[in-house]
Formats: structure tokens, sequence, C-alpha cells
């Protein structure tokens, strides 16, 4: 299958190192692949190789798998197929005791990580902020698009999220993700705890969704999206931000938050500083201990006194918030209470979908959050929109 290759060290690695993963087409039926080189074999002799251990790599499959292979990992992994089918992939140890195992690390994200070219296209895109030049792509269904949202994403320096792109672009909605100031290939100047700066000032949440009320500029500049119905999608600080965003772009049509904090940015903090640190936090604690378990903490957090209701009472567009029951990073029982005030207050157009099995991750856009996630916007869309 693939030819034996020495590397700089003049050392070959052992033509063992390949692992078995069941076929999409047929669960009964076996292939195996090279968990160095990518290349799948009909049997395990002919998917052995030895590439250059220092590279990571990655490979996309015509069944809309990926896999990326590493040297080094420390625990099992899961390999999850194109059609969702989730198996656990094992450490092999090679034979060789001398040489470290090349070890797999599977895109456990992989529908998110695998484009298919047939149904999803997609171009790079610049557009000005504030005086900064921000760059992302633009992820359009080769079908018709039933509407178009700008990803925001949440808290770090992370480049932009291109997974979420192509998965939701794979099932009918332009997306258009973007890197945020001072990371990847934008400029300005990135606000966050990696570079010792507060990134939930409301100076800073403002200049994100500057940020985000432009990249939904774009959207409505894009011919193939002419007369399409736009809104914000995003995730964990994002709840912060799409708020804001979507009062300074009054084109936007919905928004979605996928564990997006309806409460104030200093209570946030004051729940991780009580919950995050503790994983098994909600194995051994209550929803009733947590009020409490906060008032012992006594840092005033002046700084981060923004709460995001202050934008949602003003907005007339529709909004789900999605939450996960085990969530350690905000205070969801605190944030549907927040919103059933004010869908009590005149918001009728606000919901919520509570997922109890999922952190703050959400699963990691499983198919059970995407799926409702989607109808609910095209359901909204399709609905005239009273300002």
């Amino acid at each position: 299958m693939c030819r034996d290759r020495k590397i700089s060290r003049k050392r070959t690695l052992p033509r063992s190192v390949v692992a078995p993963i069941a076929s999409t087409a047929e669960q009964s039926r076996r292939a195996f692949i090279c968990l160095q080189c990518g290349d799948l074999a009909e049997s395990q002799d002919e998917a052995n190789c030895s590439p250059d251990p220092l590279d990571a790599r990655r490979r996309a499959f015509p069944t809309g798998d990926v896999i990326v292979w590493l040297r080094r990992l420390r625990t099992r992994v899961s390999y999850k197929q194109a059609d969702g089918i989730r198996f656990p992939v094992l450490r092999i140890r090679p034979p060789m005791k001398a040489l470290l195992p090349a070890v797999l690390l599977a895109a456990i994200t992989c529908p998110v990580n695998a484009v298919d070219a047939d149904q999803v296209a997609h171009h790079d895109v610049s557009f000005v902020s504030q005086g900064v030049t921000l760059r992302g792509s633009l992820y359009l269904p080769k079908t018709p698009s039933f509407a178009a949202a700008v990803w925001v994403d949440g808290a770090g320096d992370k480049p932009r999220n291109s997974g979420v792109g192509q998965v939701l672009a794979q099932r009918g909605l332009a997306v258009l993700v973007y890197d945020k100031r001072g990371v990847g290939k934008s400029g300005g100047i990135y606000a966050g705890p990696e570079v010792g700066s507060n990134n939930v000032t409301r100076e800073n949440l403002t200049f994100l969704a500057d940020d985000a009320a432009a990249a939904l500029q774009v959207l409505r500049g894009e011919t193939p999206l002419r007369g399409m119905p736009l809104g914000f999608i995003g995730a964990s600080q994002a709840g912060w931000i799409i708020p804001l965003a979507a009062l300074k772009n009054r084109d936007a049509r919905f928004m979605v938050l996928w564990s997006g904090a309806v409460e104030t940015t200093h209570e946030d903090v004051l729940f991780e500083q009580v919950a995050l640190p503790d994983k098994e936090f909600w194995d051994h604690h209550t929803h009733e201990e947590v009020p409490k378990m906060m008032a012992r903490v006594t840092d005033p957090l002046a700084w981060a006194s923004f709460d995001p209701r202050e934008a949602l009472s003003k907005l007339k567009i529709p909004g789900l918030w999605m939450f996960g029951g085990r969530d350690r990073n905000m205070n969801v029982d605190l944030s549907i209470t927040r919103l059933k005030g004010l869908i009590a207050a005149g918001h009728p157009e606000y919901s919520y979908r509570m997922f109890p099995d999922y952190d703050h991750n959400l699963g990691g856009e499983q198919e059970d959050v995407l799926e409702p996630c989607l109808t609910w916007i095209r359901e909204r869309v399709t609905r005239p929109l009273t300002r």
C-alpha cells in the first residue's frame, strides 16, 4: 500500500502501527487504516508504513471520515465516522520497545472537520471594523441556502472556527467565520488572560460586537446571499457579544447562542470560581447550593459589570439559547431564570433548549444539538419580522 521511508535519525518505525476501522457502508465489513500515512487497505499487512514521525498529519476520506495522527497520546481516543457512529481506537504498541509508538489522535469532531466539496464551497473574506482589518472564510452550501449567519467565537485566542462553518454549511446554512482581532490573520490587539489582559470588560465586549456587526455586513454584500435572512450564531462569550452586535446591525433576523450566559459578567466569573475547578462538581452539589457558595466568594470583581439584559431588552428578533445541564462555566439555572424574566416582560420570541447530559461544549456539535438549532432557524426566518 505504501512504501517504507527512512527518517532523519536513520531509524524505521515499526510496521505494525495500524488500526481497524468500520466501513460506513456496512458495519460488518472491516478495513484498515495506516495511522502514519492515512492510506486505506484491505489487510493489516498492506497498511504498514514508516513515514517521518515528527509530523502531525491529517487526511480526509471519501466516506467523510477524517483522521489526525500524532506520535504521542496518553489516553484512549474515540473515532467517529461521518454517519455519527462512534467506537474506540486503542493505543497500539509496536514490537520494538526502543521506539516511541506512533499513536492515532482521532478527529473527534469528525463531520465538523470533513468537508464534502460536492456540498460546500468556501472563499476568504476580509472586512474592516473600527479601523482594524479582520479576515475570515465564508462557507456556502452548493444547494441554495435557507439563511446565512455570522459565527461568533467564545473566549480564547483560537483562530477562526472553520469546522463549525463547514458542518453548518453542509446542512444548508451559509456561515461566515473569522479570526477575532489580534488572532490568526486578523489585525488589532487581542484581549484575554493568555496575554495578561481582561476580555470581559464592557470596552472589549463592545469591540467584539462591532466586529461581529461588521461581519454581518459582509454577508449582506455577498451576491449569492442577497435577500437572504441573516443572523448570528455563537458560543459561550458570544452570549454577551451577539445581543450587542444585533443592536448595532439591524439586518440581523435571528440569534442562536450555544451556552450563552444571560447573567452579568460578574456573576459568570463568580460561578466559574466556584464550579470550574471541580470536574465532578455536579455529582456532589445541587443547584440549590450554588447561590450560597457564590455568596462566599468575596472578590467584588467590580470590573466585570456587563449585563446582557440591557441589550436583550431592546431587541425584537427571535433568540434561541442552548444550555447544557452539566455546565460548569456558567450558571445555567440563573440564566434560565433571567431569560424567563425577559420572556414575561414582553419578549415571547426568546426561547431555550436544555440538554441535561451535556456540559459547556454541548457535546461538540452533535447532531442532537445541531438539528433543533437549524430547524428553529428555518421556522423563524419564514415568519414576518416585526420590530
